[in-house]
């Protein structure tokens, strides 16, 4: 699991593949990884918003599925991972606030 601050998926492929390394180097199975980009946006304030919320019950789902199926679906993973505001709208944010 690995959650970035930038909107891109793509800025998560170096851990992915850290981990991959890792893992064969352990001899140990790499399961998938479970990625959330700008992940900051899942709270408001102290409050998760309502995105926050479907992402973790999608995290949820992941560790059952996991554990019970040995594979986590794409539609999981998808769910984790989907965006939560357009790239614009979040570039314009760090513009204004950065």
């Amino acid at each position: 699991m690995a959650v970035g601050g930038w909107w891109e998926l793509e800025n998560l492929a170096t851990v992915v593949r850290i981990v991959e390394d890792f893992s064969e180097t352990c001899g140990v199975e790499f399961a998938g990884a479970v990625l959330r980009p700008h992940a900051f946006l899942m709270k408001k304030g102290d409050q998760l918003t309502e995105n926050g919320q479907a992402v973790l019950a999608a995290a949820r789902q992941a560790g059952y599925e996991l554990v019970h199926d040995g594979a986590i679906a794409r539609e999981t993973l998808d769910a984790i991972s989907h965006p939560l505001v357009a790239e614009e709208e979040l570039r314009a944010w760090y513009n204004e606030y950065a």
